[in-house]
């Protein structure tokens, strides 16, 4: 996971159980005495926003927490074999395109990003920069060894994404 991902994980938690507590907080304050005496001469008897606001609170934080598990599952694209089948995740898939991008541009940093979605692989990279003219043969033999390289490594065969840019000369 990407220092990155870690902060804005972290960050999201944080506002996350803030909220929550937020909402709790907001919900039982009518059923505390001394809080609500504070909060209905506060809000001059209406107690119904301080159910509203909580119960509002609750269910964001719930949302937004919900959204995070949903983000932070690793995805997989499961592979059947007779009757064995495994589940590769995307970090797997990553690692052997990233010993690719050594091998044919060494030297040289490839940005990449691999997703699986409805067991299928997207892969999206940023190349280095190369003359216009040889990028549709560039692209043509990367597209041909990644679909060997998947076939050998993984026994994937199906057809997989690629999206490519590649860096301002």
């Amino acid at each position: 996971m990407r220092s990155q991902s870690i902060v804005f994980t972290l960050t999201n938690l944080c506002f996350i159980v803030l909220l929550i507590a937020s909402g709790v907080f907001f919900f039982v304050l009518p059923k505390i005495p001394h809080f609500t005496d504070i909060a209905i001469s506060f809000l001059l008897g209406k107690s119904w926003i301080l159910h509203t606001t909580g119960a509002g609170l609750c269910t964001l934080g719930m949302i937004l927490l919900a959204t995070l598990y949903r983000t932070g599952r690793s995805r997989y694209y499961n592979i059947r074999m007779g009757k064995r089948q495994i589940d590769v995740t995307e970090v797997v898939v990553q690692k052997i395109i990233g010993r690719y991008w050594k091998k044919r541009f060494p030297g040289q940093e490839v940005h990449t990003e691999i997703l699986i979605k409805r067991n299928s692989i997207h892969i999206i990279a940023e190349l280095p920069a190369f003359p216009y003219g040889e990028q549709k043969n560039i692209l043509e033999k990367i597209e041909t060894d990644l679909e060997q390289i998947l076939e050998d490594t993984l026994g994937y065969h199906q057809e997989f994404v690629l999206n490519v840019s590649f860096q301002a000369v």
